[in-house]
């Protein structure tokens, strides 16, 4: 079997088991990956998958938790070293969590959320986890900026919470 024709039954392989848990897929071009799936669950948070054209042994999964500009204000405006504990609270929070992650800090712009399974270890079992870890770790990031900032003003919105 050629490297293409495994890449083609990985990707199918992967956006099966999406499909199964209730994701909605699309597929998306990326000249740095031999795939890229853009999935998107229930409550409308959004995670890509992608296998990297430069670790072709890997599965890449990963989200942005991103602001929109009232809480880049918010964000802004706070005592700096308010701040910086905040930022520190989250990182720190991001470790335990075992995601990757940056970007955390001024501008405070968007998050980049990580996960990676080694296709030596690929299951659906062990995808799923680090799926689930890279949502959860959205959903953290965004009830920190809540607890600290308090809820959304009207006409922005955080993703759901659940």
């Amino acid at each position: 079997m050629s490297d293409e024709e495994t890449a083609v039954e990985l990707k199918d392989l992967i956006t099966k088991w999406l499909l199964e848990e209730g994701f909605q897929i699309k597929e998306t071009d990326d000249l740095m990956a031999i795939f890229n799936i853009y999935a998107e669950d229930e409550q409308k948070r959004n995670v890509n998958v992608a296998q990297p054209l430069e670790r072709p042994t890997q599965i890449a999964i990963g989200t942005n938790a991103a602001f929109q500009k009232d809480i880049q204000l918010k964000i802004q405006r706070m005592d700096e070293k308010d701040r910086e504990d905040f930022f520190w609270e989250i990182r720190f929070g991001l470790l335990q969590m075992n995601v990757g992650f940056g970007n955390v800090g001024l501008p405070f712009e968007k998050i980049q959320l990580t996960s990676n399974v080694w296709l030596d270890n690929l299951s659906k079992d062990v995808f799923m986890r680090r799926m689930f870890d890279v949502r959860r770790a959205l959903v953290y990031v965004f009830m920190q900026v809540e607890r600290k900032l308090g809820p959304p003003e009207e006409g922005s919105k955080f993703p759901a919470l659940i």
